[in-house]
């Protein structure tokens, strides 16, 4: 029995399909590996670059050098070159594992010369309570407030309320939390006395907490406009009360390096032997 055309040309389709079919698995094989090579170098910034002004008065600072309190208040003034009334900032790497949840550190502290800043304050209690306190950074919350809220109005710096109050800001809280904003009683931003909560924050009460997945705490401590007296008072109770905040797991030295910096300015290594 003689085999017919089609079964002649059959196996060589057959063949040619099979072919394709590893190249095609030989490319997505190719691909895979390209992938997991690209996905496998580390991804550099680039350097951030700096200003003449910046380089000039950072050539004022010895890096190898960490500078007593005094030292470094006169050398911040002297290195800074913004117009207008910088922030004095310091700048923590601590012994802290940030990926554990008992080692994050996160307190409150009462800065005796405040800092200098402006906040927007986003008040919700009786508004017989904050009567007595009229300033257009005092915002007072209501119903109304909160629908704005869900909407993506996140327009202030800190939000406090009165327990009375905390069901209704739950609506809020995919908005609020995330940003830090949601006030919790082991904050200190939920309580019954709300005018007592309010003038702390007023007069100089803020947040210090380590950044999220980071050995590293940042915290505003004044102005330039500021005395020495004033920020070395500001800067002592600062640290004073991150020491006590240590978590109880933390390694020694707790904090590894501090830094005293202004807006724009270069960051100065601070001996903190020379604090006690």
């Amino acid at each position: 029995m003689k085999k017919s055309q089609n079964d002649k040309i059959q196996p060589d389709a057959q063949k040619e399909e099979t072919s394709s079919e590893t190249q095609d698995q030989e490319k997505a094989a190719e691909v895979k590996d390209d992938k997991k090579k690209s996905s496998s170098k580390k991804t550099t910034r680039p350097a951030r670059k700096r200003g003449k002004k910046y380089q000039t008065q950072k050539a004022l600072i010895d890096k190898q050098k960490a500078y007593p309190l005094p030292e470094a208040l006169s050398l911040l003034r002297q290195t800074t070159y913004a117009q207008f009334d910088a922030t004095a900032e310091l700048h923590f790497n601590l012994s802290i594992n940030p990926q554990k949840t008992e080692q994050q550190v996160r307190t409150y502290v009462n800065l005796p010369h405040g800092t200098g800043k402006k906040r927007r304050i986003l008040v919700f209690a009786d508004p017989k309570q904050i009567s007595k306190l009229k300033s257009s950074d005092i915002i007072l919350g209501d119903d109304e407030m909160i629908e704005k809220i869900e909407s993506g109005f996140l327009d202030f710096d800190l939000v406090l309320a009165h327990p009375n109050f905390m069901p209704k800001l739950a609506r809020a809280s995919r908005k609020l939390g995330p940003k830090g904003l949601m006030p919790n009683p082991k904050s200190g931003t939920v309580g019954e006395d709300v005018l007592h909560l309010l003038e702390g924050f007023t007069k100089g009460k803020v947040e210090i907490r380590n950044q999220a997945d980071s050995t590293v705490l940042h915290a505003c401590v004044g102005k330039l406009s500021f005395s020495d007296d004033q920020l070395r008072e500001n800067i002592l109770t600062l640290i004073n009360t991150l020491i006590s905040a240590k978590p109880a797991k933390a390694k020694e030295p707790f904090i590894r390096a501090c830094f005293l910096k202004a807006t724009m300015g270069p960051a100065i290594r601070i001996d903190l032997t020379s604090l006690s």
